[in-house]
Protein backbone atom coordinates (compact mmCIF):
# COMPACT_ATOMS: atom_id res chain seq x y z
CA UNK A 1 0.00 0.00 0.00
CA UNK A 2 1.56 3.11 -1.17
CA UNK A 3 1.94 6.00 1.56
CA UNK A 4 -0.11 8.59 -0.03
CA UNK A 5 -3.17 6.34 0.98
CA UNK A 6 -1.59 5.35 4.65
CA UNK A 7 -3.84 8.49 6.38
CA UNK A 8 -6.89 7.55 5.47
CA UNK A 9 -6.45 4.07 7.08
CA UNK A 10 -6.17 5.60 10.78
CA UNK A 11 -9.06 7.92 10.92
CA UNK A 12 -9.07 7.73 14.96
CA UNK A 13 -6.14 9.91 14.74
CA UNK A 14 -5.59 13.48 15.26
CA UNK A 15 -5.39 16.06 12.03
CA UNK A 16 -1.51 16.49 12.96
CA UNK A 17 -0.84 13.45 13.81
CA UNK A 18 -1.88 11.27 10.83
CA UNK A 19 1.64 11.30 9.60
CA UNK A 20 3.13 9.57 12.60
CA UNK A 21 -0.24 7.11 12.63
CA UNK A 22 0.65 6.11 9.12
CA UNK A 23 4.28 6.20 9.52
CA UNK A 24 3.64 3.57 12.51
CA UNK A 25 1.47 1.47 10.54
CA UNK A 26 3.37 1.18 7.66
CA UNK A 27 6.75 -0.03 9.87
CA UNK A 28 3.93 -2.73 11.24
CA UNK A 29 3.15 -3.79 8.41
CA UNK A 30 7.04 -4.38 7.41
CA UNK A 31 8.48 -5.48 10.69
CA UNK A 32 5.18 -8.48 10.81
CA UNK A 33 6.37 -9.15 7.03
CA UNK A 34 9.72 -10.00 8.02
CA UNK A 35 8.62 -11.91 11.44
CA UNK A 36 6.28 -13.80 9.72
CA UNK A 37 8.69 -14.64 6.68
CA UNK A 38 11.44 -15.57 9.18
CA UNK A 39 9.20 -17.91 11.16
CA UNK A 40 7.51 -19.76 7.65
CA UNK A 41 11.49 -20.45 6.72
CA UNK A 42 12.52 -21.13 9.74
CA UNK A 43 9.87 -23.85 9.69
CA UNK A 44 10.47 -24.98 6.40
CA UNK A 45 14.10 -25.60 7.15
CA UNK A 46 13.06 -27.29 10.12
CA UNK A 47 11.45 -29.77 7.93
CA UNK A 48 13.98 -30.21 5.01
CA UNK A 49 16.66 -30.86 7.60
CA UNK A 50 20.83 -31.63 6.05
CA UNK A 51 19.20 -33.19 3.34
CA UNK A 52 19.13 -30.96 0.27
CA UNK A 53 17.51 -33.44 -2.12
CA UNK A 54 14.68 -32.06 -4.01
CA UNK A 55 12.01 -34.18 -2.03
CA UNK A 56 13.06 -32.66 1.36
CA UNK A 57 12.95 -29.22 -0.25
CA UNK A 58 9.50 -29.76 -1.59
CA UNK A 59 8.16 -31.00 1.99
CA UNK A 60 9.75 -27.94 3.93
CA UNK A 61 8.38 -25.57 1.09
CA UNK A 62 4.92 -27.60 1.71
CA UNK A 63 4.62 -27.06 5.45
CA UNK A 64 5.65 -23.12 5.19
CA UNK A 65 2.84 -22.62 2.55
CA UNK A 66 0.57 -24.19 4.43
CA UNK A 67 1.25 -22.80 7.17
CA UNK A 68 1.15 -19.09 5.35
CA UNK A 69 -2.27 -20.23 4.44
CA UNK A 70 -3.51 -21.56 7.83
CA UNK A 71 -2.22 -17.87 9.44
CA UNK A 72 -4.07 -16.04 6.70
CA UNK A 73 -7.11 -18.39 7.21
CA UNK A 74 -7.29 -17.50 11.21
CA UNK A 75 -6.53 -14.20 10.30
CA UNK A 76 -9.59 -13.25 8.28
CA UNK A 77 -11.93 -15.26 10.33
CA UNK A 78 -10.83 -13.22 13.75
CA UNK A 79 -11.07 -10.33 11.17
CA UNK A 80 -15.10 -10.98 10.27
CA UNK A 81 -15.58 -12.03 14.18
CA UNK A 82 -13.88 -8.69 15.92
CA UNK A 83 -13.39 -5.86 13.59
CA UNK A 84 -16.93 -3.84 13.78
CA UNK A 85 -19.13 -3.72 10.44
CA UNK A 86 -20.01 -0.54 8.88
CA UNK A 87 -22.13 0.86 6.23
CA UNK A 88 -20.30 1.88 2.86
CA UNK A 89 -20.48 5.99 2.72
CA UNK A 90 -22.99 7.13 0.33
CA UNK A 91 -21.79 8.09 -3.04
CA UNK A 92 -20.79 12.01 -3.64
CA UNK A 93 -23.49 13.57 -5.79
CA UNK A 94 -21.51 15.97 -8.58
CA UNK A 95 -23.09 18.24 -10.63
CA UNK A 96 -22.72 18.80 -14.63
CA UNK A 97 -20.28 22.36 -13.87
CA UNK A 98 -17.64 20.30 -11.81
CA UNK A 99 -17.30 17.91 -15.42
CA UNK A 100 -17.96 21.19 -17.18
CA UNK A 101 -14.78 22.85 -16.13
CA UNK A 102 -12.83 19.51 -15.84
CA UNK A 103 -13.12 19.08 -19.71
CA UNK A 104 -12.46 22.98 -20.47
CA UNK A 105 -9.02 22.66 -18.37
CA UNK A 106 -7.75 19.25 -19.88
CA UNK A 107 -5.39 19.00 -22.11
CA UNK A 108 -3.29 21.17 -19.74
CA UNK A 109 -0.44 22.89 -22.61
CA UNK A 110 2.96 22.01 -21.75
CA UNK A 111 5.41 24.97 -21.32
CA UNK A 112 7.18 26.02 -24.15
CA UNK A 113 11.42 24.67 -24.83
CA UNK A 114 12.16 28.32 -24.57
CA UNK A 115 10.48 29.08 -21.03
CA UNK A 116 11.94 25.63 -20.05
CA UNK A 117 15.27 26.19 -20.83
CA UNK A 118 15.71 29.84 -19.95
CA UNK A 119 12.93 30.48 -17.32
CA UNK A 120 11.54 33.83 -19.25
CA UNK A 121 8.11 34.28 -20.46
CA UNK A 122 7.85 34.29 -24.71
CA UNK A 123 4.92 36.32 -25.12
CA UNK A 124 2.64 34.91 -27.75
Amino acid sequence: MAVMTAPALVPGARPGATLAASSLLNSSRQIGASLGLAALGTAAHERTGAALTPGALTDGYALGLTLGAALLAAAVLIALVVLPRSAWPAPARHGGERDALLARDWPVPAPSPWKIATGKVVPA
